[in-house]
């Protein structure tokens, strides 16, 4: 996630901001005509600062929800091997193989290769399906 903002709009309960592609975004002149892919997003401000139009701030995820993702990316791969290793059973009755050590342990090997490529793609997405938080004023 980016992690740099710009302020656009300040509300009640919800603030507006564009991200920002770098720390040099901060003093552009041309920042506000610039289309180099800004998104803007709705986020939260737990911490309270007062906050004005065209402040640039620090955007990070929840904790709780840090601590989710890492969880998730850890757990996920062992746990698709292990799916693996037990569907390595009818997949060899289905291929009409015996269920070897080398099929059990290649079947696991394909089923690890495949959680941790889903890892990497889904690391390199841009989701905001978490709402991030507001946690300095630079």
């Amino acid at each position: 996630m980016k992690d740099l903002a710009r302020v656009l709009k300040v509300e009640e309960n919800c603030i507006k901001v564009q991200l920002l592609d770098s720390s040099a975004c901060i003093n552009c002149p041309w920042q506000k005509s610039c289309t180099s892919g800004k998104k803007i997003l709705t986020v939260k401000n737990p911490i309270g600062l007062s906050l004005n139009e065209d402040d640039c701030v620090k955007l990070a995820l929840p904790a709780k929800a840090k601590n989710l993702l890492g969880i998730f990316a850890f757990v996920f791969p062992i746990a698709f091997t292990v799916l693996g290793f037990f569907l390595s059973f009818p997949l060899a009755a289905l291929f009409n193989r015996e269920a070897t050590q080398v099929f059990q342990f290649a079947v696991s090997l394909i089923f690890l290769f495949a959680a941790g490529t889903f890892n990497a793609v889904l690391s390199r997405k841009e989701f905001h399906l978490i709402t991030p938080e507001i946690i300095q004023i630079l």
